[in-house]
């Protein structure tokens, strides 16, 4: 699984400690997890589809965001953040 930086989402390669994009300081690396954009959901009470709507993703894109089965842009997780409610940084566990 690669590592993303929690400010721009760049991929950042293995063993670095600065993001190669916006030049982040890394302090131990953040990887997206991706339950927590189920487990956000749930806690507000979407379902896949109407998360989706309000997102302007198709139900299954999001489902396979839900899976890790698809990697999200910038763009993508702010659309859910503002949806849900949280920040983007809040999909990202060390």
């Amino acid at each position: 699984m690669n590592n993303y930086c929690v400010i721009c989402g760049a991929v950042i390669p293995e063993g670095r400690q600065v993001c190669p994009a916006c030049s982040t300081i890394i302090k131990g690396h953040k990887t997206l997890n991706y339950s927590l954009i189920k487990k956000y959901r749930e806690q507000r009470g979407f379902s896949v589809t109407e998360l989706a709507n309000r997102c302007g993703f198709t139900k299954s894109y999001l489902s396979r965001l839900e899976r890790g089965l698809r990697t999200p842009s910038v763009s993508t997780l702010n659309a859910l953040a503002n949806v849900l409610n949280c920040s983007p940084a809040d999909f990202w566990s060390a």
